[in-house]
């Protein structure tokens, strides 16, 4: 009795894992493409900052930090507020749960990014996530029996047709790319100037890596894990 409850307990852990954990258990095309692209990215061997070229696409793979401003042409993005947990990102991936009945149905799932700067041992690139797939695995999860939390509300009325989720507990499930944190990202290669800053009296410039999302290479952007 105890090896078969044994045996249930990891066939059902592994059936969860295979379907990218609780936050995304539904939606079975999305999540295919997702862990496709989640994969891909992984799969890909890394090119240090330094050693990347215009007009190619590259794997680049660091700690994040926000692009607070630094004279260069895309100039102060700065950082993002996770909704739910407070935490300091620049990224975050929230997921959308309506629970009526045994099964979870998605109701939305909603990425929010802004530029930053990926750091490695060779140097500084400025990513520029907008549009970007964003694949960043749920490690927090609130369930709201009845959603009244003003958050909730405003993201469900904004994202989701009809009501129907008024009157079902709903759970949120949040992911971030931490400020500080490790990244990956996957796309188009090109440079940009970056000057030596307003208060300068001399305009130098010199040039940093910039990755971007193109037709052929789309920018995907994934917690370094």
């Amino acid at each position: 009795m105890v090896l078969t409850t044994a045996i249930f307990a990891i066939v059902v852990i592994l059936g969860v894992l295979a379907l990218g954990g609780t936050g995304m258990c539904t939606d079975g095309a999305r999540l295919r493409d997702r862990r496709l692209a989640q994969w891909g990215v992984r799969r890909e061997l890394t090119t240090r900052v330094a050693e990347v070229h215009d007009h190619t696409d590259a794997k680049l793979q660091g700690t994040a930090f926000a692009d607070d401003g630094d004279g260069s042409p895309s100039d102060g993005a700065g950082e993002l507020t996770a909704p739910f947990s407070g935490r300091r990102c620049v990224a975050y991936e929230l997921t959308l749960f309506d629970y009526d009945g045994v099964r979870p149905s998605l109701l939305a799932r909603v990425s929010v990014a802004r530029s930053f700067l990926l750091r490695d041992d060779t140097g500084i690139a400025h990513v520029v996530p907008d549009p970007a797939l964003v694949g960043i695995d749920p490690d927090k999860r609130w369930r709201f029996e009845e959603p009244s939390d003003a958050r909730v509300v405003a993201l469900l009325e904004r994202h989701v047709a009809g009501d129907r989720w008024r009157h079902h507990p709903v759970v949120v499930c949040e992911g971030v790319i931490a400020v500080g944190g490790p990244v990956a990202c996957y796309g188009h290669v090109l440079h940009e100037p970056v000057s030596s800053g307003a208060d300068s009296p001399y305009r130098t410039l010199g040039s940093r890596a910039l990755l971007v999302g193109s037709s052929s290479a789309p920018l995907l952007l994934i917690p370094d894990d």
